[in-house]
């Protein structure tokens, strides 16, 4: 079994290039997935959140106001690396027990798709790495239309992130996810003959 991280810049595609890997067969982890989880009302990621930034950023249902965290972590470098530490620690131990289930069951491609690869330094627990890549123009974009956030919001999002060209040169595979889905799907392709020989 394969185990493949597929990572890149906001907005560049990585959730449409894991859709098409799974396509083909592969099975998907969803670190965003697991994050919103452990990011649940009582569990230990919440926990760890509210003992760290008090119960202001709750909602009155108990969920995290996620608006709210992100005003106060986007802005300030040292309140981010506090929300990462509370947070990514549990992530990443549920993210190999997921890869540990899914070698007991599967034998084929499994693709973690995972946002902030680089950022947290988790390259060493992956047999290869996929860096989507696209344009500022296409990235800004994509998120208008699939996002309600301001122009603000986006930049702090991307700019809290490593430059695409640093994770492009740290890749295995590269999918350049700038000129339509059909081109996409025919990268992706190629990627898959020769991840799965």
């Amino acid at each position: 079994m394969v185990v493949v991280a597929v990572t890149g810049g906001f907005g560049t595609g990585k959730t449409t290039v894991s859709q098409m890997f799974s396509e083909r067969g592969a099975e998907i982890i969803d670190v965003d997935e697991i994050v919103f989880e452990l990011e649940e009302p009582g569990q230990i990621a919440w926990h760890n959140i509210v003992n760290e930034f008090g119960k202001t950023v709750l909602n009155a249902d108990k969920f995290l106001n996620r608006g709210k965290l992100a005003a106060l972590v986007f802005n300030d470098k040292a309140a981010l690396q506090k929300l990462n530490d509370c947070v990514h620690p549990e992530v990443l131990l549920e993210t190999r027990k997921r890869i540990q289930m899914a070698k007991t069951r599967f034998d084929g491609l499994v693709i973690v798709d995972i946002p902030l690869l680089f950022e947290v330094n988790w390259q060493k627990h992956f047999d290869q790495i996929v860096v989507v890549t696209a344009s500022e123009k296409t990235v800004l974009e994509r998120i208008a239309q699939n996002r309600k956030m301001s122009a603000i919001e986006i930049n702090q999002r991307i700019q809290s992130q490593f430059p695409l060209a640093h994770k492009k040169q740290r890749a295995n595979f590269v999918v350049d996810n700038d000129n339509g889905l059909s081109e996409t799907r025919h990268q992706v392709q190629l990627i898959f003959q020769q991840l799965v020989g």
